[in-house]
């Protein structure tokens, strides 16, 4: 799912059909972009207002599919959209690197990544050359 303010909302119905078709979220395996610093970074999208660190509220979802669907992917951290901005392939991966630990960070500051817990499960989308 390539988006990323209600990527929250509509894994909640994906999760949701899924339970009125019986099948259970645990089995369910899928990506949500939910890259809030991209749309602020590359696209000026972004329907929440710039904080500090946007990535403070993904330890929630990464929380919520950790729990409940534990083969999601919580996250896709962007870097191709990064690139169709206007960055050099060198920026790209650095921006998006740089994406990736802010996030990672905000999951160890709620205490859900670390030496007594999984971090969240993230995946990446580059341009290729």
């Amino acid at each position: 799912m390539t988006i990323n303010a209600t990527a929250s909302i509509l894994l909640l119905l994906y999760e949701l059909v899924a339970e009125e078709q019986g099948v259970p979220a645990a089995t369910l395996g899928g990506t949500i972009q939910n890259d809030i610093l991209k749309e602020y970074v590359a696209r000026g999208t972004y329907i929440f207002p710039p904080r500090p660190l946007d990535a403070a509220d993904h330890p929630t979802s990464f929380a919520y599919c950790r729990e409940n669907l534990p083969s999601w992917n919580t996250i896709s951290i962007s870097g191709y959209h990064i690139r169709e901005a206007g960055s050099t392939a060198v920026q790209e991966i650095a921006f998006t690197l740089a994406n990736g630990i802010a996030y990672v960070d905000a999951a160890v500051k709620a205490g859900l990544a670390g030496r007594t817990s999984s971090p969240p499960r993230l995946s990446f989308l580059l341009e290729r050359p």
